[in-house]
Parts: C-alpha cells; sequence; structure tokens
C-alpha cells in the first residue's frame, strides 16, 4: 500500500505536559483510519501535529515523501484537507459560498468553473446540505454547521483528508449516512483519518485503528487486533461485548472497570 502521510518520532509539549510522545503513524492510500482514546489522550494534538497545524518538538512529517515544512501553502492545500474540531465560521455567507471555498487551493479567485460547482454540489449532496445552500450558514443549528463544513473539506478533493470529531453532534441516521459516505471514498482511493469518540462507528467502518493513551501510541492495526479486552480496559476502563451483524464488526461498551 502507498503511504500518503506519514508522521516520524511526533513529539509535542503544551507548557510543561508532553501532550504526545515519540508517536509514529502512517495512513496508506484507499483507508480509512480511525484515531481513538478517552479524553486528553492527544488525539486531536497528534492531527494538528499531522496537518500542519501545530509544529512537533521533535520528529517530522511526510505528505506525498516530501517533509511538510519543505512545502509551500498552496501545495499543502491541493494535497491535504484538514478540518479541525469545532471550527466556527466568522461571516455570514450562504452554504454554498461556504463549501466554496474548498475549491480555492484549485482556483485563481471566487469564481468557480464547471469542476469546481461540481465538486461543491457532490460535496453538498454527499453531506446532505444542498437544501441548505442558500442558507446564512450562521443561522444553522450546530449539527448542519458541522455538516457544511465537513462539505468544504471533501470539496477540496484532495487525496488526503483529516477530521477531528466530524460526527460530533449529529444524529445516528447522520453519523451512519456520513460514514458511509467516507467508506466510499476510502475505497475509491482516498485516504482518511478521524479522530473518533464513537468506537462502535470506528469498529465497523474503519480499516484501521491508532489507539492514543496518555499521548503515547498504546496499539495500532485493524480493530479486532487493537480493541483487545486489555486495551478497552486499560485506555477507556470499560468492557464491551464484540460480535458481528450483517457481515459487519460490531462493538457494544458494556461496563466500566475500576481502570482507564
Amino acid at each position: 500500500m502507498v503511504s500518503l502521510l506519514e508522521g516520524c518520532g511526533l513529539s509535542l509539549t503544551l507548557g510543561k505536559r508532553q501532550v504526545i510522545d515519540q508517536v509514529s503513524i502512517s495512513l496508506t492510500q484507499g483507508q480509512l483510519t480511525g484515531i481513538i482514546g478517552c479524553n486528553g489522550a492527544g488525539k486531536s494534538s497528534l492531527l494538528g501535529l499531522l496537518s500542519g497545524y501545530r509544529q512537533p518538538q521533535a520528529g517530522e512529517v511526510f505528505l506525498g515523501g516530501s517533509a511538510l515544512t519543505q512545502l509551500t501553502l498552496a501545495e499543502r492545500a491541493k494535497r491535504l484537507a484538514f478540518l479541525p474540531q469545532g471550527q466556527a465560521v466568522h461571516w455570514p455567507l450562504s452554504v454554498e459560498r461556504v463549501v466554496a471555498l474548498g475549491r480555492l487551493p484549485h482556483s485563481s479567485g471566487m469564481k468557480l468553473g464547471a469542476e469546481d460547482l461540481a465538486a461543491v454540489n457532490q460535496a453538498m449532496t454527499w453531506t446532505n446540505v444542498s437544501h441548505l445552500a442558500a442558507r446564512n450558514v450562521n443561522a444553522l443549528s450546530g449539527g448542519e454547521r458541522g455538516r457544511v463544513l465537513l462539505a468544504r473539506a471533501l470539496a477540496t478533493q484532495t487525496p488526503v483528508m483529516l477530521a477531528d470529531e466530524p460526527l460530533a453532534g449529529l444524529d445516528p441516521g447522520c453519523q451512519l449516512r456520513l460514514m458511509d459516505v467516507l467508506r466510499g471514498l476510502a475505497n475509491d482511493g482516498m485516504s482518511i483519518a478521524l479522530v473518533m469518540h464513537d468506537i462502535g462507528l470506528a469498529t465497523r467502518y474503519c480499516d484501521r485503528l491508532c489507539l492514543l493513551h496518555q499521548g503515547c501510541l498504546l496499539a495500532e492495526g485493524s480493530p479486532e487486533s487493537v480493541l483487545t479486552e486489555n486495551n478497552l480496559a486499560r485506555a477507556f476502563g470499560i468492557k464491551a461485548w464484540h460480535g458481528v451483524i450483517d457481515n459487519r464488526r460490531c462493538l457494544v461498551p458494556i461496563t466500566a472497570t475500576a481502570s482507564g
């Protein structure tokens, strides 16, 4: 498999706390990767390092074989889409205009060509916000706005996408539909990494999981190999039921344990 984004020996200290400690991770073409762990494990910090939003104290990130620090912002934007957690929109723009911002890396101005318009419309369809196209984005609910921002990232049509909790605040139906879309995009060759709290959805949809614990990479690999009884107890303090329904892996947290 082709590695599209690679973080090697990444470390990050914020204040006096080391939030990422010598973590290495590789995102390969055609895979959906879930970055999981309890609150404060370092998930958002790791995604910030991989995107270039934060700079590591140690280690380096490579995008398509090139050091991220050696690429211009324009080059990064054409190859990597990043959706931070809880991103706000500070201008009274329509939904369609916000999604169209995802095409800026591919155009010289705000005038969109046929390819750009097709990408915007497709992204709005994927995230089920086409009917909101003319609405002011700041007049939407939190869940609707989150779907618009995800559409903006998808409209960029980059080979790699990093998204920090894109399912937060969404109802179960929306979560399943969006995960179906992201699963399909990975099947088509995109490399996607998501910070996720729902380990049931992560089990069902992801090819690989990266389990963080206290800033370190506790385990990585297939959901079956990562979400073992010992790892679930250590990282989350839970026991869970594992099974298969309709040929899909399933995991349901059952009880809290004394550890975690």
